[in-house]
């Protein structure tokens, strides 16, 4: 089997990767996700595809919106933040 790798140097000098042979997209949570906290509330504003997507099979896609992003307790934010970092690593 034979992977195309891509790599792509943001402005910030991160490492972006494409791997063309599966589609499969890295990068870390802020190339993927908006977090804003506020709190007691932390919102978290999907920029990708694989974000929405890593939302709706992981964590609630019905909890409470606002915008486009999802508002998410204070208290959950971190493990939800470990997944996102989780499923970039694997």
């Amino acid at each position: 089997m034979v992977v195309i790798i891509i790599l792509i140097i943001s402005l910030d000098n991160r490492i972006v990767k494409y791997y063309i042979g599966d589609m499969k997209y890295k990068g870390d949570i802020k190339t993927h996700f908006d977090i804003n906290n506020q709190g007691t509330l932390v919102l978290f504003v999907p920029k990708t595809h694989w974000a929405k997507d890593f939302w709706e099979e992981k964590v609630d896609p019905n909890c409470q919106t606002f915008g486009d992003g999802y508002c998410v307790e204070h208290r959950y934010a971190q493990d939800i933040m470990d997944g996102i970092q989780d499923e970039l690593e694997t």
